[in-house]
């Protein structure tokens, strides 16, 4: 009995391509299904925690300190060099206009318009948000989130909320 390998359907590949692709699509409107019906219940939860005055106050400045000792010091050391590469950018515009005594200033005040929100966005998105993931992934593992829904605890309500109010809070 010999197989032949060739025999099977013709378009046996093209389901299969077919098929993984559906079975991503669909995972992934799963997935923004899921974070979207969480950033809701972040968002109409917050407000209820803060009407009901059950809001984790504590939690949410802990939190928040922890997000500017993350993201400070590598702000810091992300505005030095971007303020270096517009003193060097602009350094020869304002020396073609023989305004070299405000070269300081210009630097400045890029960095401050733009550097600041820069390195804020991208610590606040990268440094800050990887370090809440983090903790609630260890958490998870750690199987405190199953405890505290047997507790009848919401994790949302305990654990999300107050991180995402602390980014508002830091972000500005």
């Amino acid at each position: 009995m010999s197989l032949d390998l060739h025999a099977a359907k013709p378009d046996s590949a093209t389901q299969i391509v077919r098929k993984n692709f559906t079975d991503t699509v669909v995972s992934s409107l799963r997935t923004f299904g899921r974070a979207v019906d969480l950033a809701q219940q972040s968002v109409g939860g917050s407000f209820s925690d803060i009407a009901r005055r059950q809001f984790q106050w504590r939690e949410t400045l802990v939190q928040a300190w922890r997000l500017i000792m993350v993201t400070a010091i590598p702000a810091v050391l992300m505005a030095i060099p971007f303020g270096v590469i517009v003193s060097v950018q602009v350094g020869n515009l304002i020396h073609s206009l023989g305004a070299d005594s405000m070269l300081g200033a210009t630097g400045g005040l890029g960095v401050i318009k733009q550097g600041a929100p820069i390195a804020t966005g991208f610590l606040l998105g990268g440094a800050g948000a990887a370090a809440i993931a983090a903790d609630l992934g260890a958490r998870t593992i750690r199987e405190e989130i199953d405890a505290l829904n047997t507790m009848g605890i919401n994790p949302v309500h305990r654990l999300v909320i107050p991180r995402m109010v602390a980014m508002l809070i830091v972000a500005p």
